[in-house]
């Protein structure tokens, strides 16, 4: 059994963040915005590891009580070990969210069913969303409840 470690990622980690971003993504994100995405207070991403590894990130917004998974990628030696739920988790027991949204490709059924297990359940699609190739999004959120002490 692997030990699966979520860590809040800071500036110093872009360089990190962006190498998993060319090997998890065909059109990945300019490094320079995820040097932006780490600086801006309503941020918040996170990195995890495998018995110390990096294995994958994801990164949301938090504003009021929605949050925005904004990206989510496991490195590919290290899916299937539960590195997506642990990430997912995370997000979902942070205080404040009421409100979960993600988009994820159309064709993107293995991790449609990772968010569907948290219950998340589509609600929209976005026409062309994705480029390179070009596809519709699915949009899904989850309401969050938070169990009371």
């Amino acid at each position: 059994m692997c030990k699966i470690r979520i860590e809040p990622m800071t500036i110093h980690n872009y360089e990190q963040l962006y190498a998993m971003e060319l090997v998890c993504f065909d059109d990945p994100w300019p490094l320079k915005i995820f040097q932006r995405q780490l600086l801006v207070d309503y941020s918040f991403y996170i990195i995890a590891y495998v018995d110390d590894v990096p294995a994958g990130y994801a990164g949301m917004w938090h504003l009021g009580d929605e949050g925005e998974i904004m990206n989510f990628a496991v490195l590919p030696d290290f899916r299937g070990l539960g590195v997506g739920d642990a990430m997912l988790a995370h997000y979902i027991g942070r205080e404040g969210v009421k409100w979960l949204f993600l988009d994820v490709r159309a064709s993107n059924t293995h991790a449609q069913e990772l968010y569907k297990r948290h219950g998340f359940a589509a609600f929209g699609l976005r026409k062309d969303y994705y480029k390179n190739p070009n596809e519709d999004a699915l949009t899904m959120r989850l309401e969050v409840k938070h169990e009371k002490a």
